[in-house]
């Protein structure tokens, strides 16, 4: 919180990555005079054309790491260290086959390292490493997990997009987090539920 209002959007870009024609032809109006424009297929002023499919089909073996080829461009251009891409995309397909890692490692090597290239001077942009870490969590797992640490015992709720999450949550970790999680069969059968559990039932 604070007394000064922050603003979050930002109507004016400093870096446009289009995998597409219509993503370039939509959003390039909205990057900075010096700005950069990093898409496929383009040799204009102010952009760097990276042949994202080409990459990943010879150096990962299948366009469909062009994806990582772009992220790992991104990377480069913001000045963030390789091992830490390297780091995440390990943690994120280590469920799949050891080849399927080692492309996206390839992919995103080749791309950083092609990125870092053509970007060279062009690209001020350094993100420093810091020593503090923090977490990256969506509302609907945030929401139960402050609920529980402030003192919820008890949570009844009729599913319904976009809270469905908030007490399948509760429902699944009731027992690690001490709440306990009723679907109800209606709107007000839930808010009968929660009438009922705050209210202080007669003394013995």
């Amino acid at each position: 919180m604070s007394e000064i209002p922050h603003n979050a959007p930002l109507f004016k870009a400093d870096v446009l990555l289009a995998l597409n024609d219509g993503a370039l032809h939509k959003y390039e109006g909205l990057v900075k005079k010096a700005g950069v424009v990093v898409t496929k297929n383009r040799t204009k002023k102010g952009v760097i054309d990276i042949p994202f499919e080409h990459i990943a089909e010879e150096k990962a073996g299948g366009k469909i790491y062009a994806n990582t080829v772009a992220v790992g461009v991104l990377t480069a251009i913001l000045g963030v260290d390789l091992n830490t891409l390297k780091i995440i995309l390990e943690r994120t397909f280590q469920g799949k086959d050891k080849t399927v890692v080692e492309a996206n490692l390839k992919a995103a090597t080749e791309g950083f390292e092609r990125g870092a290239h053509d970007c060279q001077d062009r690209c001020p942009w350094t993100l420093k490493q810091r020593d503090d870490q923090y977490l990256l969590i969506a509302g609907n797992d945030t929401i139960p997990i402050a609920a529980a640490y402030a003192g919820c015992r008890f949570i009844s709720a009729y599913p319904m997009t976009p809270s469905t999450g908030i007490i399948t949550f509760l429902s699944q970790e009731q027992d690690r987090l001490g709440v306990f999680a009723e679907q109800a069969e209606d709107e007000i059968a839930a808010v009968n539920m929660a009438l009922g559990a705050v209210t202080e039932g007669p003394g013995p």
